[in-house]
């Protein structure tokens, strides 16, 4: 059965390490009623604004072909998935996604 550690050692160069030394974005949501809106965008391109200032990696675990595809219209590269599964659920695919830090103009 894969593991989380499994999942990120494939995804990033340096590995768990690497994951550390990122930002690694947890929850991003939007109220339904307030969902296409452009919300969840400029939420998300605000996190990756800072990200960049700090020159700072941003990591994403996705569960949702349509997430993935929403992630990468944001930056972020498809670098691994790995399908979880348990004795008691049917089991899921993560997605890991990875943003690099843009570089600022100066």
């Amino acid at each position: 059965m894969p593991t989380y550690d499994e999942l990120y050692r494939n995804a990033l160069p340096t590995g768990q390490r690497g994951r550390r030394d990122a930002w690694n974005l947890k929850l991003l949501a939007v109220e339904p009623g307030f969902q296409r809106r452009g919300i969840g965008r400029a939420l998300l391109g605000s996190i990756c604004k800072q990200a960049d200032a700090g020159a700072t990696c941003v990591t994403a675990d996705v569960k949702s072909p349509n997430l993935v595809q929403w992630f990468r219209q944001s930056g972020f590269a498809h670098r691994a998935v790995k399908n979880f599964t348990s004795k008691d659920s049917v089991g899921f695919p993560l997605w890991c996604m990875v943003r690099e830090p843009v570089r600022q103009a100066e």
